[in-house]
């Protein structure tokens, strides 16, 4: 038994709130490599005679996802900030 009668949903809501930050930040991590591996494709698939990382469109598509992947990296970091600063 954990806690007290009753004090099962104290110790539920504690670990969700972890569960959460930590799927986060695994999923940041999973759209770190997609990123990388979007990047290495860019560089390495030829089109019209060269790389398709030197098209405009291609280059704001990766600028796109770093953008979007470094701002959910400090959203996590934020979360798990105030979930050590309150855990409740």
């Amino acid at each position: 038994m954990l806690g007290g009668v009753g004090g099962g949903w104290k110790v539920l809501l504690a670990s969700v709130g972890s569960g959460r930050v930590h799927v986060a930040a695994r999923s940041v991590g999973m759209a770190q490599g997609c990123l990388e591996m979007s990047t290495a494709y860019a560089r390495e698939r030829i089109a019209f005679g060269r790389p398709i990382g030197r098209f405009q469109h291609v280059q704001a598509m990766l600028a796109e996802m770093a953008v979007s992947t470094e701002s959910s990296r400090m959203l996590v970091w934020k979360a798990a900030d105030e979930l050590d600063r309150d855990p409740d």
